[in-house]
């Protein structure tokens, strides 16, 4: 079945699809109404071959970047699921450095109260002790 009016691209129709009128191609609220699937593109009565192969040339085009597309969301698919493993491998190292951090705090409180304690116990033999007379 060809698509019936002037101007219009002959060729086959898609299962289900009407031939274009004049209200479902002027307005695209026409178009949702009637559920049209179709893409009708308007060509001059005297097109020439040269025409419908730049169409034809437009279409593998179109089609090549898609695919084109399609691979780079594979690929960046794949580099999101490594960036995302890199991410847990980061979170996991930073709680382990916030682990050493504060068993480091622990250590250098001890630290603090024994040299503390050190001080007094030389204070205490400081005093105790007569300088020696000289």
């Amino acid at each position: 079945m060809t698509a019936n009016g002037p101007g219009y691209a002959l060729g086959m129709e898609p299962a289900g699809c009407r031939a274009p009128t004049e209200e479902n191609t002027r307005f695209p609220a026409a178009k949702a109404r009637d559920n049209v699937q179709c893409v009708w593109v308007k060509i001059p009565v005297r097109a020439n071959l040269t025409e419908l192969l730049d169409l034809a040339l437009l279409g593998a085009r179109v089609l090549t970047l898609t695919a084109e597309v399609r691979d780079l969301q594979l690929r960046f698919g794949a580099l999101e699921g490594r960036f995302a493993a890199m991410e847990s491998r980061f979170s996991a190292m930073e709680i382990r450095l916030g682990a050493i951090e504060r068993r480091l705090d622990v250590q250098e409180e001890r630290m603090s109260a024994m040299l503390a304690v050190i001080v007094r116990i030389a204070e205490r033999l400081d005093r105790t002790t007569e300088p020696p007379s000289g």
